[in-house]
């Protein structure tokens, strides 16, 4: 069986950079262990740094678990309840449309054509994420846990 965490690694390496790091920054502010997690560093840097942290666990089942549990909970608060929905995105850029119509803004015009744009990319990132949730539920880690257990006694 494959390591759910190597699968949420995957998912991960799989996002847009600014993906990578919003989910790396969100992390690093409430997760243990990912305050280490330079945030001023180059952008192009935190991903590394992200992942190198979440690896950090490897072969120790009891750690590699918990890490899984705490990424699977933080992931799904923060950032999948929030950005999953389609009305949300759109309300948001009809928001901004309005502000900038109100406000004769190219600066509100031209964040309602990015929220479009960065909802689209998000939602395709939240639905890779629902195609993950089956390999990260709790029976299949119940499963994952009994299989390194099993395999190192014998």
């Amino acid at each position: 069986m494959d390591s759910p965490l190597e699968r949420i690694e995957s998912w991960y390496q799989a996002l847009p950079l600014d993906h990578k790091i919003d989910l790396a920054y969100i992390v690093a502010s409430c997760c243990p262990g990912f305050e280490l997690i330079d945030l001023s560093l180059d952008s192009d840097n935190i991903p590394t740094e992200f992942i190198r942290i979440m690896s950090s666990v490897r072969g120790d089942i009891m750690r590699e678990i918990g890490m899984i549990l705490m990424l699977r909970g933080v992931i799904e608060y923060f950032i999948i309840s929030r950005r999953s929905d389609p009305d949300g995105w759109k309300d948001n850029k009809n928001m901004m449309e309005e502000l900038a119509i109100k406000t004769n803004s190219d600066n509100f015009r031209q964040k309602a054509q990015e929220m479009e744009f960065r909802g689209k990319q998000w939602l395709s990132s939240c639905e890779k994420w629902f195609g993950l949730r089956e390999q990260i539920s709790d029976q299949n880690l119940g499963q994952y846990e009994t299989q390194q257990l099993t395999s190192r006694i014998n």
